[in-house]
Order: structure tokens, then sequence, then C-alpha cells
């Protein structure tokens, strides 16, 4: 009967034995076939196990990378030769050392060589650790490029946004930016309760400047008041063109005395203009109407004030600034 079971335990030990061998085999088929870098570091620093991938990866010979090695050995080696000079130095200065377990859980190692190396940590509770090593070099670089084609796209969707808002003629924000602006700026200004002023102005006589000397001299008329204008107004004003020759003005921050000043100060600038490049006998003058926007007013309301005050001006004989 002692014969016997010895006999069941002798072929279970070796049946068992036979299970380790094969599980062994097919962990080291794994491995030696894996395209990730594998490297496992018991809780003293020293190398446990390896697969030929991280020799390959990480270009070390084997008498450095094997298992048994001690870390601080490896680290030495790479050190050496350089291998964390492409690193950020924040980054680097922790790489470098001998401690595994004070590394980053993942991290992207740019190479010498071009590549670039994704590793990552797994952290064991005893202290030991997983490391894998993936060479991410062409997916880094899809995801720069994308990330390039993204900042082209975004770009270019801001140059459109940028165009859409300009008047092309004048080059100043056309109808539909400048009103948003205006119902922008009034929403700010009655929620702070802080000043804001608009002005209409008007090119006096304009159409007599495209009956007599032509629309190509009428365009170049708009374009060369826009031009003074926006280079004759703060930062933080915003200046449209309404239609026709008729401009709209926000004044933010500008109570209606100091926006009726400087629309006048604009107009004088505009009087004084040489406009000999078009014709020696044009004469080009605009006129303003302003008005302060109030607490409880609407866009079309202050428009309207605002207007009122243009054809008083108009009506005045025109080459003046009248506030509403």
């Amino acid at each position: 009967m002692l014969k016997r079971t010895n006999s069941v335990l002798e072929a279970l030990v070796l049946h068992r034995t036979a299970d380790l061998e094969e599980s062994r085999r097919l962990l080291r088929a794994t491995l030696e076939h894996m395209d990730q870098g594998l490297v496992l570091l018991d809780q003293n620093q020293t190398v446990r196990l390896c697969n030929p991938r991280a020799l390959e990866l990480l270009r070390l010979p084997e008498d450095v990378l094997h298992e048994s090695a001690a870390f601080r050995d490896v680290r030495a080696f790479q050190n050496e030769r350089g291998d964390f000079s492409m690193i950020a130095p924040s980054t680097s200065s922790i790489i470098k050392g001998s401690d595994a377990r004070l590394f980053p859980l993942i991290y992207d190692w740019p190479r010498p060589d071009g590549k670039t190396l994704e590793v990552r940590r797994v952290q064991l509770p005893d202290g030991s650790s997983v490391n894998t090593f993936t060479d991410a070099t062409e997916r880094r670089a899809s995801e720069a490029a994308v990330r390039q084609s993204e900042s082209r796209y975004r770009l270019l969707a801001e140059r459109v946004e940028e165009l859409a808002q300009i008047d092309e003629l004048t080059g100043v924000l056309n109808r539909r930016y400048i009103m948003q602006e205006l119902s922008d700026e009034m929403s700010r200004a009655q929620r702070t309760a802080e000043a804001c002023s608009i002005a209409m102005i008007d090119l006096d006589f304009f159409k007599r400047v495209n009956d007599r000397f032509g629309h190509p001299a009428g365009d170049e008329v708009l374009r060369s008041f826009a031009i003074a204008a926006s280079a004759n107004i703060r930062t933080i004003d915003r200046l449209g063109r309404y239609g026709g020759e008729e401009f709209l003005l926000i004044l933010p921050r500008a109570s209606k005395e100091p926006a009726t000043l400087a629309v006048n100060r604009l107009r004088e600038i505009v009087a004084n203009l040489d406009w000999t490049a078009i014709s020696d006998e044009l004469v080009v003058t605009i006129s303003g109407g302003v008005a302060q926007v109030r607490l409880d007013e609407a866009p079309d309301e202050v428009l309207a004030r605002a207007d009122t005050a243009l054809y008083g001006a108009k009506d005045a004989g025109r080459n003046r600034v009248i506030s509403a």
C-alpha cells in the first residue's frame, strides 16, 4: 500500500513538474515574441526578467541587461552613454537615478537614434515593478501630424471667421459684426453700469463723389476714410461699415461728451486729408451723430437716437458732429 502511494506521489510530482516546465516554455516563447520590451525588477532593484525586445529597444548588451543584473549598473551604463540627453531636465534628473520606484508611471523617452519609446511602470505591492518599453515613434509622428493638421485647420477657420467679419471694400467690420459688437458692448456696459457711446458717421455728399469722379474713386475715398479712422481711434473702439457711405463707431467706456470730442477730432482729420492722388478738386468731409447708451435701451433705440443726431448735423450744414 505504501509503495503504491509513493508511486502516485511521484507521478503527481512529475506531472506538476511537466506542467511547470510547459508554463515556463510558454512564458519564454511569449517574452521572446513580444513587440514590447519588458524588464521586471524585484524589491531590491535587481533584474529578474527581461526579454530580447528590451535589449533591442534599449540597445543594451547582454552583459549589461540580464537576469540578476543590478539596476544601478544598468543605469550607470546608460548615464555614461548619454541615453537621457533628449529628455526634459525635470524628468531626466529623476530617471537617471537607480531607484525605479521613483520614476513616472508613464513617460516618453526620445532616443538619440531618433526613436521615441513609451515607458510604462507598474509598481507592485511588494516593491517590485514591471517596466514595459514600446516603440511609439510612428504613433507619435502620426499624432504630431494630426496636431499640426488641426492647428492649420484652426488657423484657417480663424482666418475664414476673420474674413467673414470684414467688409471687403474698406477692411473694417461689416454690418453684421459691428451690430454684434454693439449688442455685446451694450450688454457689458448695462451690466457694469459703465458709460458707452456710439457714433453714426456719414461721408458728406458721397453721391456727388461717385457721379463726378467715378465709382473707383468713390471706393478709394471709402477705403482711405476707413484707414484714417482706424488709425485715429482707441484700440478698444470698434468701427464698422453700416451701409454705403455710413459707418458705425462704438466707443466703450466713453460718455457722450468725450465721445463727441473724439468724433469731432476724427472729423477734423478727415477734412485735412490730402485727396490729390484722386483729384486736385476732391474735398471730403464727414458728419456725425453721437448718442450715449442708456441703461434700459435696446440697440435699435440708441441707433435711432444717433441717426437723428446725424441728420441734425446734415441739416445744420454738414461737416459737423452733433450729440443726442
